[in-house]
């Protein structure tokens, strides 16, 4: 039997609720914090995303992206308002507040005010707005009694917090009945990259070494909807060997139907704090091409289940990829050491570490 913890409230609270990595990993941590007996209740906009379906209570919030700028920013500030009264409202039983990303940083200040404890999850450097990043900040250093951080990497570009209890969980690679339920694909690609609606994130530049290699096929898959891409993309000429997708549920079918995975953001002006499809990808035995700085770079050794190389440097890209569909021992051998690599970051090993570092709780009596 799973041995259960006394009674314990927690109110998390996520900004947007879509298919990116930060929903699908917060997830993750409330199903484990669930499973122990946690009461969990729930602020998010309505999705659809990775936070919906849970076995918890939802608080919605009427907040959506917008491709313009000021609106967003419009919107942004609704929320901040709603989460703030919201988190107010509900705190009187709640224990812990637990707080997804720097966005939501209303809820932070409205913990604090009311005295309970604020923990974050810490996916992100900064956000894109200089003046919006500043001032979340701000309410994360005045606020957060305790950090939790996807990487090392991410961990010591917060160095100045030293006040705050900062700790590293690493993510988990999917629970296998989560693969196994994915749907089919019957195309085969040779280079896959999953990718948020960000120009920093690389997305010109896959078109760009689609256009290149064009022996090889290319899918972008892009974590938004047709409508937002297109707005981005829809000057641009599409080579006929690349396939672009908007936000998709369940990507484990498009992972197997791969060989080779990229991750092209820009190490300087969007450095990824960890890299969540770069672990999916070595769990399906895909050798993963990444930056140079960053998350995905400690999970990545180079020459071993991948290459590091920055998005600048097509050229060495192009010809690593050709090297290696080219090459079927050093393709297998890599495709292995993918595998091995990625049970070292098992959903136990994350189930057991946001456990102990969310609700101070001694995992190990936690039993099947």
């Amino acid at each position: 039997m799973k041995r259960q913890i006394e009674r314990v409230n927690i109110l998390a609270v996520h900004l947007l609720n879509n298919f990116s990595g930060s929903p699908k990993v917060f997830a993750n941590a409330l199903l484990a914090l669930n499973e122990v007996g946690a009461e969990i209740e729930l602020i998010t906009s309505n999705g659809p995303g990775f936070l919906d379906g849970l076995k918890l209570t939802y608080h919605h919030l009427s907040y959506k992206w917008h491709a313009n700028r000021w609106l967003r920013l419009w919107n942004f500030f609704i929320a901040q308002w709603q989460i703030f009264w919201k988190v107010i409202f509900l705190s009187r039983r709640i224990d812990i507040v637990y707080i997804n990303t720097l966005l939501p940083g209303s809820a932070a200040l409205a913990a604090k005010l009311m005295g309970k404890k604020v923990i974050y999850h810490m996916h992100e450097t900064h956000v894109g707005d200089p003046a919006l990043d500043s001032i979340l900040k701000f309410m994360f250093r005045f606020s957060a009694d305790k950090a939790v951080f996807v990487s090392q990497y991410l961990k010591g570009q917060y160095e100045k917090v030293s006040h705050i209890d900062r700790v590293v969980v690493s993510n988990s690679i999917p629970l296998p009945e989560e693969k196994n339920n994915a749907q089919g694909v019957s195309k085969t690609y040779d280079v896959l990259m999953i990718s948020s609606l960000k120009k920093e994130k690389g997305l010109f530049e896959f078109i760009q070494l689609a256009s290149i290699l064009q022996h090889h096929s290319f899918l972008l898959i892009i974590g938004s909807t047709q409508e937002a891409i297109d707005t981005l993309l829809g000057q641009i000429g599409i080579p006929h060997n690349l396939t672009i997708l908007p936000a998709q549920s369940n990507v484990h079918s498009f992972y197997r139907k791969s060989k080779v995975l990229l991750n092209l953001s820009h190490p300087y002006l969007l450095p990824e704090s960890f890299g969540m499809t770069v672990l999916e990808g070595l769990s399906h035995g895909l050798p993963c091409i990444v930056p140079p700085v960053g998350g995905p770079s400690e999970i990545i050794e180079h020459g071993v289940e991948g290459y590091h190389f920055p998005s600048t440097n097509l050229s060495g890209i192009g010809k690593q990829i050709d090297k290696l569909l080219g090459d079927e021992a050093l393709y297998e051998k890599q495709s292995r050491a993918a595998v091995e690599k990625s049970a070292c970051y098992s959903h136990i090993n994350f189930n057991k570490n946001i456990c102990n570092q969310i609700l101070f709780f001694d995992y190990k009596i936690y039993r099947q």
